[in-house]
C-alpha cells in the first residue's frame, strides 16, 4: 500500500467534504490516476487532466508513495459574441 495526497480544483471539491481542501487516501502500490478517480468516485466525464510530481500525466500514470495528485476538471470557455468582421 501506498499513501497519496488527493488535491480537487473547482467541480471536483464536490467529491470531498465541504471545506476539505485535500484528502491523504491509502491505495494499492500500482494504482493508476484513473484507479484512484474511481476509488474517489469520481465520474471519468467530469475529469480532464492531472498533475503529479509537478508534471501533467495522463490517467495511466502509475501512483508512487507520497505523491500529491492535483485533480482537474474540464475547463470551459469563450462564447460566441455574434461579432463578424
Amino acid at each position: 500500500m501506498i499513501r497519496v495526497t488527493v488535491r480537487p480544483f473547482s467541480d471536483l471539491r464536490k467529491f470531498f467534504r465541504q471545506g476539505e481542501e485535500s484528502r491523504e487516501v491509502e491505495v494499492p502500490t500500482g494504482t493508476t490516476v484513473r484507479q484512484l478517480l474511481v476509488l474517489l468516485g469520481v465520474d471519468y466525464g467530469e475529469f480532464w487532466r492531472a498533475s503529479v510530481r509537478d508534471t501533467l500525466v495522463d490517467d495511466n500514470t502509475v501512483l508512487q508513495d507520497g505523491d500529491e495528485a492535483l485533480l482537474f476538471p474540464p475547463v470551459a470557455g469563450g462564447a460566441e459574441t455574434g461579432i463578424s468582421l
